[in-house]
C-alpha cells in the first residue's frame, strides 16, 4: 500500500478530502494479533491494533480504504509464479493471537471491517498480481537490443490460473464482508487475461508497472489509484 500512497494523496487532496494514512511493513488490520518473528513481537501488534481501531471508531462517513499482501499472510508463503520466479520460500513472521476475542486473521478483519462499514464507506483493494522476478532486472538481461525504449508485451508474464489460485483465500474472504457500505477495487483486472489471454502483463509497450517483484512502479500505483477513484466517484454520487 505504500507504493500507491503518494499518488493517491495528490489525487484525493485535489478534490479537498483529509489524507490520513496508517501503514507498516507486512501489517493488515488484525486487531487481537501480534505479528511475530522468531518470537520477537513488531510494532505491527495488538497495541498498534488497538490505537488504530479506537481512531478510526471515531470517524463517521469518511472513506476507509483497506489492502495488503493477503496472500503471504494468509498462506505465511512467499510467491512462487512456478515458472522459475520464487520470490522466497516460507513468511518468517506469524500472526499470534493476543487475545480471545478472534481465532484467525480472516474472522478479525472481517468483523472489524463490517463494524466500521456501519459508519463509513469501505474501500477493499483485492491482492495486487505478484510476479516473481523483477521485470525491470529480468528485461534488461534478456533483451539483445539494450538501447531500445520500447518493450515487447509478452517479454515478462506470469500466470493468470497461477494468480487465482494463489489468491483464491484472499477472494473468499473479502468477498464475504457484504455491506451496501463496501466498495471493490480488482487490480488484477488491469494485468491479468487482458492484454494477454491466461497471462499476467508487468508491462506494456512503454512503462513497466512493477518496481520489484510484487511493488508497483508508480505508473502501476496511478492506474491502481485509476480504479480507487472510480470507486470514490461512486460514493459521492
Amino acid at each position: 500500500m505504500g507504493a500507491i500512497m503518494f499518488d493517491l494523496k495528490n489525487r484525493v487532496i485535489k478534490k479537498n478530502y483529509q489524507f490520513i494514512t496508517s501503514i507498516l511493513p507486512a501489517c493488515m488490520f488484525f486487531p487481537g494479533f501480534d505479528l511475530v518473528e522468531r518470537k520477537s513481537i513488531k510494532t505491527c501488534n495488538n497495541n498498534y491494533f488497538s490505537d488504530l481501531k479506537k481512531y478510526l471508531s471515531k470517524e463517521k462517513n469518511s472513506i476507509i480504504i483497506f489492502g495488503g499482501r493477503l496472500p503471504v499472510y494468509l498462506s505465511n508463503y512467499y510467491f512462487d509464479n512456478q515458472e522459475g520466479g520464487v520470490e522466497g520460500r516460507r513468511f518468517s513472521s506469524k500472526y499470534i493471537p493476543k487475545n480471545k476475542e478472534y481465532d484467525t486473521i480472516q474472522s478479525s478483519f472481517k468483523n472489524e471491517v463490517l463494524k466500521l462499514s456501519k459508519n463509513n464507506k469501505i474501500i477493499l483493494i483485492y491482492p495486487i498480481p505478484e510476479v516473481g522476478w523483477d521485470p525491470n532486472e529480468k528485461i534488461w538481461l534478456n533483451r539483445k537490443n539494450k538501447f531500445s525504449k520500447t518493450f515487447n508485451l509478452t517479454e515478462i508474464t506470469t500466470s493468470y490460473e497461477v494468480y487465482k489460485n494463489r489468491t483464491k483465500s484472499s477472494f473468499s474472504l473479502l468477498n464475504s464482508i457484504q455491506n451496501d457500505n463496501v466498495y471493490r477495487v480488482y487490480p488484477h483486472k488491469l494485468f491479468c487475461n487482458s492484454a494477454l489471454k491466461n497471462r499476467c502483463i508487468t508491462h506494456n509497450d512503454k512503462d513497466i508497472f512493477y518496481s520489484d517483484d510484487d511493488h508497483p512502479s508508480y505508473k502501476g500505483a496511478e492506474m491502481i489509484n485509476e480504479l480507487i477513484m472510480k470507486e470514490i466517484k461512486k460514493i459521492e454520487n
